[in-house]
């Protein structure tokens, strides 16, 4: 997916590198170009922010794959009932304070797309260069970037 997405949008990322033989997989494993940084987001949360809606931007003609709604880890879980795409199955102890926290939640006017699930340790700031985004954390949802200050 990185390999469509385009150059100079605000953003840069670990494009994908092949194998001799045109494999971007070899034996289980994989390998991206090396993408020059030092973490955000100390100090880095306009920069944060940007790059994130760039990114979503340039990701919003990307189709959403089909594994995203058959993952049953709890992080996958946790990011459908968030949503809205699913209701919570916890035990009745949970059920009160869950029921609380989904009422905190606000509408989100985006259209759903792939966003990145673990933006904000993962945008890397290197001087004169667009920041560049690592570690593909691939979910669905909304983006929404408001700015909390």
């Amino acid at each position: 997916m990185f390999e469509r997405l385009p150059r100079g949008a605000g953003f840069r990322v670990p494009r994908p590198l092949r194998s001799a033989d045109g494999r971007g997989v070899v034996e289980g494993w994989t390998a991206a170009e090396f993408v020059e940084g030092r973490p955000g987001p100390r100090g880095q949360w306009p920069g944060v922010v940007a790059t994130g809606r760039a990114l979503h931007a340039a990701l919003r003609t990307q189709p959403r794959p089909g594994f995203l709604d058959r993952r049953t880890h709890p992080w996958a879980v946790a990011d459908r009932v968030a949503w809205g795409e699913q209701k919570a199955d916890v035990v009745a102890e949970l059920a009160e304070p869950l029921s609380a926290l989904l009422a905190l939640r606000r509408p989100v006017e985006a259209a759903a797309q792939l966003i990145h699930g673990d933006l904000t340790g993962n945008v890397l700031f290197a001087p004169g260069r667009d920041p560049a985004v690592i570690d593909f954390s691939p979910t669905g949802g909304r983006p929404s970037m408001r700015r909390p200050w």
